[in-house]
């Protein structure tokens, strides 16, 4: 893993707005990033909490994040930095130090390994490991990286400085955009599920010959099946995060923004507004709408349009804190079942 050394003053001024020296020098120079389990000598290390913080107070670490509501009662030697929002910070600043992901790439080039079709177009400072299969008119951006064994189907488009891990599929015809993260073992335009049914109960396949198309910034997690549209596409929007083992139906459309966390699944066309977040295991049926800034704890069942932003939860779903009143009230049912049958037989014997 490579890292970049800087000095504290450079993230101050490009961070001003959320990063504050408490104290020590803005000379100080930071090599790479660490947690507190695993200090490492020059690093800047991330602390959530005070009782965390004391337990570098003699680690030879560079200089230490904590968040802005943490007051020590002793400066250590090192510097301290405070944030308003910590885990923005972490973020922004790892991503500074050792780039968006910290996975070591090979140097840009082609492997005489991979098989690349002459009518493709390949932008400058691309890397395509062995085993990829690069397909007739296929499209890769400046600075990208196909991984190994990945499959770029006729015609596939991927931005600039986007990175197929090894092993991802990409459907004939589909768009990637720019500085996308598709991972291990995903597949980009699976078959859509359409079928037909005759009179004797036989299933016939309806071709589907659209696409999936994927904004910019989208980050898609380990095998994650994303399928082609019946004609048109399969839209997912800017910024979106998709956790692995997730599945989106064909004709689906996202928002950008959104966030899927993991065994998440969306049935065919059904459609998210913009920042719409899902806890794990949510399930969409199919044929809904889902307005924006909606959020979804882990588990729900979304069977309905949803028209109100809000927190909802469970199945039948509900709003959240009435979902909550349930989810309570369901521990209790045993006991209020008795009491019910005490009553009736009460009632009876007057």
């Amino acid at each position: 893993m490579k890292t970049k050394q800087l000095r504290l003053e450079e993230l101050l001024k490009k961070y001003p707005q959320i990063l504050h020296l408490e104290s020590g020098s803005p000379q100080t120079l930071i090599s790479g990033v660490s947690g507190v389990q695993c200090p490492t000598e020059g690093s800047l290390c991330f602390a959530a909490n005070e009782k965390s913080a004391l337990m570098l107070k003699h680690a030879k670490i560079g200089a230490l994040l904590i968040p802005q509501k943490i007051k020590l009662s002793e400066m250590p030697e090192y510097p301290v930095l405070t944030s308003s929002q910590h885990s923005l910070a972490h973020a922004l600043i790892t991503q500074e130090l050792i780039g968006r992901h910290p996975r070591c790439f090979t140097k840009p080039g082609r492997h005489p390994q991979a098989a690349i079709a002459d009518s493709a177009q390949i932008g400058q400072e691309v890397t395509i490991e062995a085993g990829a299969s690069i397909g007739e008119r296929v499209i890769i951006g400046d600075h990208s990286h196909i991984g190994a064994t990945a499959v770029l189907e006729d015609g596939a488009k991927i931005g600039q400085r986007t990175i197929i891990w090894p092993s991802v599929f990409v459907g004939y015809n589909c768009v990637i955009g720019d500085d996308c993260h598709i991972h291990p073992n995903t597949t980009i335009g699976s078959e859509g599920f359409g079928f037909a049914h005759d009179e004797k109960g036989r299933h016939h396949r309806i071709p589907q010959i659209g696409n999936v198309r994927i904004g910019n910034n989208v980050d898609i997690g380990a095998n994650v099946t994303i399928d082609r549209a019946t004609f048109d596409e399969t839209h997912i929007g800017d910024g979106c995060i998709i956790d692995n083992m997730s599945h989106i139906g064909h004709n689906c459309t996202i928002g950008k923004g959104c966030v899927m966390a993991g065994g998440f699944v969306m049935g065919g066309s059904s459609h998210f507004g913009d920042f719409v977040l899902c806890g794990g295991q949510v399930t969409v049926t199919d044929h809904v709408s889902i307005v924006s800034g909606a959020r979804f704890s882990a588990k729900t069942a979304i069977t309905k349009n949803i028209l109100e932003a809000g927190d909802y939860g469970g199945f039948p779903i509900q709003k959240l804190k009435d979902h909550i009143k349930t989810k309570a009230a369901m521990s209790k049912l045993h006991d209020m079942r008795l009491q019910l049958k005490a009553l009736q037989k009460d009632n009876n014997n007057e």
